[in-house]
């Protein structure tokens, strides 16, 4: 673009005033320029006004041309009537040796506002489409957008907005996934004063119970054997007497029901209001005399917080102490008929102690405490 400094200046009073009090660098962005760039107020020295109004100026504008970025200079300046060929004057944006390439289309709101292509026929890869010029930020503003209530791993999860509720248009990363606690990130649209904002949203997954599915219980009476007696890692579960019964979620059983020799019952571990696959245990009961006389056996304190004592009226040949896993923590012969399981150290759970007196066993369930 060339600029004569010897042109008529042409211009009202009320103009020069109204951009003397609004002279600062501006920005521009939109249509084929890569992000926002900065227009220097009289960035070219040699250029400084043109017809009575400030030049605005980039030397090295990022620019995406027919597929290529390259870089160009850019001018921000007030073109006359008589030099565009229109019926009012207008401020214009040049680059690239172009006379003049963008024009806005509200004069009043010049120099800010968005500007079209001067050449109506011009094609996006020709950096059609529009730009726009506004005030470079002073602050910015964190884009605001409601919480996202947590969900189970699989349910249905909607897309989230691309517009904040306080107006910022932008857009998310990465893409929504709903088996993963995942923090989404919504960047800005260029050009709008505002920063980065997340969002996390919270899956929660239930894990399938873990266990032997086939238990056996040796007893003199089978209704002493009941819900509570299964084994199954978490031990907080819900059980229920059926399939269907454990995947509706419907008749859950106490943990005081009476086991049928046979049977299979099924766990369902809930976490959050989310519920696992079901996991199903046979059980057997098998009559024996070989039981502890349990009015001459004793376990306490139980709850404990560490020692467990045990006593019973014949000589108890071995403990051992077991986690919830199945696996063996500690196994020690004896020849008393008082024990102590030292449990002070372990961490607080629910643990079993068997107990062996020559052929008979007996499993106890331990709390520990704190």
């Amino acid at each position: 673009m060339k600029i004569s400094k010897n042109k008529l200046l042409i211009v009202t009073l009320l103009l020069l005033i109204f951009f003397t009090s609004r002279a600062q660098d501006v920005e521009i962005s939109g249509s084929c320029i890569t992000n926002t760039n900065a227009l220097v107020l009289g960035g070219d020295t040699s250029n400084t006004t043109y017809n009575g109004n400030p030049v605005y100026y980039n030397r090295t504008l990022p620019v995406n041309y027919q597929g290529n970025a390259i870089t160009t200079n850019l001018y921000l300046y007030y073109a006359l009537a008589s030099e565009l060929g229109t019926p009012e004057n207008r401020w214009v944006v040049a680059y690239g040796g172009q006379p003049y390439y963008y024009y806005i289309t509200n004069a009043t709101t010049a120099p800010l506002g968005q500007y079209l292509p001067f050449d109506t026929n011009a094609t996006v890869t020709d950096c059609g489409g529009s730009v726009t010029i506004s005030l470079p930020c002073t602050s910015f503003t964190t884009p605001l957008f409601d919480s996202v209530a947590s969900i189970c791993s699989g349910a249905s999860l909607n897309d989230l907005p691309t517009i904040s509720n306080n107006s910022y248009t932008g857009t998310w990363s990465p893409g929504i996934d709903n088996t993963a606690t995942t923090t989404y990130t919504f960047t800005p649209t260029t050009g709008q004063c505002a920063t980065t904002a997340s969002l996390t949203i919270t899956v929660n997954t239930a894990n399938k119970p873990t266990g032997d599915n086939s238990q056996s219980f040796d007893v003199t009476n089978l209704n002493n054997i009941t819900i509570a007696n299964i084994v199954v890692n978490p031990s907080n579960v819900i059980w229920y007497g059926s399939l269907a019964d454990a995947q509706s979620a419907t008749n859950p059983l106490p943990g005081t029901t009476v086991l049928t020799t046979g049977a299979t019952y099924y766990a369902v571990n809930v976490v959050e209001s989310c519920s696992s696959e079901p996991f199903g245990v046979t059980v057997t009961g098998t009559l024996g005399t070989d039981e502890f006389v349990n009015l001459n056996f004793a376990c306490y304190p139980n709850p404990t917080s560490s020692v467990v004592n045990i006593s019973y009226s014949r000589k108890i040949t071995q403990v051992t102490l077991i986690n919830l896993l199945g696996q063996t923590l500690m196994t020690e012969k004896t020849d008393s008929t008082q024990v102590q399981v030292d449990l002070s150290r372990l961490a607080k759970a629910t643990y079993f102690i068997k107990v062996a007196s020559d052929d008979k066993e007996k499993v106890i369930k331990v709390i520990k405490q704190r």
